[in-house]
């Protein structure tokens, strides 16, 4: 079965994160193939559900809505960022081109690091701490 027969367009689901060109809604893996038979250009195929070995996150990383459009496919959060683009993009009219295109928001973490004595510094003190 192909994403766009098993999910509901504006419909929100869980986002277990992306690994290669797959990855996981709800306890579903997807992958996105690119069509082999295109010659120069490169079109988005297909995407089917899957049986993967990958590793996904344990927890659902964010809720995303599943939006399509004519050729691309978006999986959106409520704040309308959009975390996954995936299809044919056709802004080079000459070549169109195939797109896994993953947007983690990275104001979710918080990358910063205190150094208050480099002397003293522990790697293993070192942590990333999660704002959400």
């Amino acid at each position: 079965m192909i994403l766009e027969d098993i999910l509901e367009e504006n419909t929100l689901y869980s986002f277990y994160g992306v690994f290669s060109n797959e990855f996981k809604l709800g306890s579903i893996v997807f992958e996105a193939l690119e069509d082999p038979n295109d010659g120069y250009r490169s079109y988005l195929d297909s995407v089917p559900m899957i049986k993967s070995s990958s590793t996904f996150s344990s927890k659902p990383l964010v809720n995303v809505y599943y939006c399509a459009s004519e050729d691309l496919i978006y999986l959106k959060d409520e704040t309308g960022h959009t975390w996954l683009t995936i299809g044919t993009d056709h802004s080079d009219n000459y070549y169109p081109f195939f797109i896994f295109d993953y947007t983690p928001r990275t104001d979710l973490v918080d990358f910063s690091i205190e150094l208050h004595n480099l002397d003293s510094l522990d790697p293993k003190s070192l942590h990333i701490e999660k704002l959400i």
